[in-house]
């Protein structure tokens, strides 16, 4: 008896040990998972590549610049569904007329970041702050919106509106899938639903998010009812689901309002 109490005592310190061995990745760890630029290759001249094969095929529809993501993938454009996209390079805004919406991509498409940045947009005021503004059964993967070096600093003082950069309000029946999209940014607004991802989402029938990460920061001055999330700022009616992501951005929510909320993943939810 004293040989089996012993045997099951030694067992259970190396399971202890083992289970102390696991740990969360930190943010250090979270950043060095983003990938490096140029994961496919593309020659200079190609305006298609062949890459992973997707449900619409191997060929990605190559893009360089701000116009061709506003253009080839808008719901505007009637050849714009059943495609795969590439960025073959960063998008920087910098000298860009401030945003007055996302760009709008159409149902049915994959946006492949191929490790580059959408980087440095500004946004007039007044209007919902978001660089995309999805569909359904979109994918975008491989992506950063803002850098490490350069988060974008984004401020609103309309109150009543709704931001999150990878759609301000998302509601829709199409399955949205993100994986590796790394988002950098310092946002503070007034009175709004506000997240790094979505500020709303609602009826939504499938939202996969998976190794993502929110960096920087959210600060809500608030008056009145609103949310405030790293990644949604408020969810309502739906499926989410939400793997191996990072939240490693500090959440504020200042002001006298009773029923302000915030979180580090979701501000509020309604399920």
């Amino acid at each position: 008896m004293k040989k089996l109490s012993a045997l099951l005592l030694t067992l259970a310190m190396l399971l202890t040990l083992f289970s102390m061995s696991v740990a969360q990745p930190s943010a250090e760890e979270t950043e060095a998972a983003v990938p490096s630029a140029g994961i496919i290759p593309i020659p200079e001249d190609a305006t298609t590549v062949t890459g992973p094969e997707t449900a619409y095929g191997t060929e990605y529809v190559v893009i360089r610049t701000w116009e061709q993501l506003s253009v080839f993938m808008s719901l505007a454009n009637e050849a714009s569904q059943n495609k795969n996209y590439i960025l073959a390079n960063d998008i920087d805004l910098t000298d860009a007329t401030p945003l007055s919406s996302g760009a709008k991509l159409d149902w049915n498409l994959v946006l492949d970041g191929n490790g580059y940045s959408i980087k440095n947009p500004t946004f007039a005021e007044g209007i919902d702050i978001e660089v995309l503004k999805l569909s359904g059964n979109n994918t975008v993967r491989n992506l950063s919106i803002g850098t490490k070096d350069a988060p974008i600093a984004a401020t609103s003082e309309t109150a009543g509106k709704t931001h999150g950069l990878m759609t301000a309000y998302l509601s829709t029946a199409g399955a949205i899938n993100l994986e590796n999209v790394h988002i950098y940014a310092n946002l503070t607004v007034k009175d709004s639903n506000i997240g790094g991802f979505f500020g709303k989402a609602t009826n939504t029938n499938n939202v996969t998010l998976r190794n993502c990460t929110f960096n920087g920061s959210v600060t809500l001055n608030a008056t009145k009812e609103c949310n405030a999330g790293g990644f949604v700022g408020a969810y309502d009616n739906g499926k989410v689901t939400v793997k191996s992501c990072d939240n490693n951005a500090d959440i504020t929510t200042l002001g006298t309002a009773g029923q302000t909320r915030s979180g580090g993943f979701i501000g509020y939810t309604n399920i």
